[in-house]
């Protein structure tokens, strides 16, 4: 009849927190439950733009579409996504949706935040 400690020393002798350690005791502080931001007020509609490209889509479409950029507001989580033949048509394609939102519902975007890993 074997036990599972069976020839383990135990002692009570501490060890040094390591980073991982220290990292999963990590308590977030609260959010707010309002913006406070007075530089990129998300609260109100289209103010800020979440934007990202996702790359190298497959199956590409049948125009040859190979990556889509992605636009999200903040306030309204309205937004769209766009094909793209290539990463760089990403500028004109997001300058014509934000004049278009601009012009249509008469606001103005002040901030475009962004992951900027696609250079």
């Amino acid at each position: 009849n074997h036990r599972l400690a069976d020839g383990v020393h135990v002692t009570d002798r501490n060890f040094a927190d390591c980073s991982a350690c220290r990292e999963g005791k990590q308590v977030r502080s609260n959010k707010a439950s309002h913006d406070i931001s007075l530089s990129a007020p998300t609260d109100e509609i289209g103010a800020v733009l979440g934007v990202d490209i996702k790359c190298d889509v497959k199956p590409h479409d049948y125009g040859g579409n190979r990556h889509t950029l992605h636009v999200v507001g903040y306030a309204s989580s309205y937004g769209g996504i766009f094909p793209m033949k290539k990463k760089s048509n990403w500028f004109q394609i997001l300058m014509e949706y934000i004049a278009r939102l601009e012009r249509q519902h008469d606001v103005e975007v002040k901030v475009l935040r962004s992951s900027r890993r696609h250079r």
